[in-house]
């Protein structure tokens, strides 16, 4: 079996663990490594943000807004992760769309388009190409991961294996993956708490 390395979206080193969870020699180093990855893609997912710095970011969808009188105007729309720091592309319905006027809410992920695209269709192809991230990984984002790693760390191997794969797995993982002490912090930075 190869070794498993720290994905580029690991919110911490495997060093900064090994001492916040006084490790000793002889400690299962992949196991750290699969919760490092587990975690830090659970916390992203679940606040939908992305916590490490300019990750490039796809969102390809079909466009619909709820709002049945005005569906067919398109003038503002959400990406799938925040903070967004640059907005490299846009195509609505097959059509470029120019990305130099566009105003960015980077918290809340919102696209306002100077230009708002009228159509007929009720359901319009969108693809955003951008980038999204942190300058830094905020401290109390990391202290997440140290003790979410120590929770886990000292549970049950199989237990912790189903749990970690489950959250990871994309979607929005449920509150109750992360320790209690943990679950402010990480709800405090969810879109619906700005």
């Amino acid at each position: 079996m190869s070794a498993l390395n720290l994905d580029s979206e690991a919110l911490v080193t495997q060093d900064e663990v090994e001492l916040y969870c006084a490790l000793e020699a002889g400690y299962d180093d992949q196991r750290v490594k699969i919760l490092v990855n587990g975690v830090s893609a659970a916390i992203q997912n679940y606040t939908e943000r992305k916590f490490t710095p300019e990750v490039a970011c796809i969102d390809n969808y079909l466009h619909f807004d709820v709002a049945e009188s005005s569906y067919n105007v398109i003038d503002q729309l959400l990406t799938e992760w925040t903070p967004v720091t640059t907005l490299t592309s846009l195509t609505i319905d097959g059509e470029a769309y120019t990305v130099g006027d566009v105003v960015i809410d980077a918290y809340g992920g919102l696209l306002f388009l100077p230009t708002p695209v009228s159509t007929l269709k009720k359901y319009v192809k969108v693809v955003v190409n951008y980038k999204a991230g942190y300058a830094v990984t905020p401290s109390d984002i990391k202290q997440v991961v140290y003790d979410t790693v120590s929770f886990y760390y000292k549970r049950d191997f199989l237990q912790y294996t189903t749990e970690v794969s489950a959250a990871m797995q994309g979607g929005r993982p449920d509150e109750v993956f992360f320790p209690e002490s943990c679950r402010k912090v990480i709800r405090d930075y969810t879109r619906d708490m700005l």
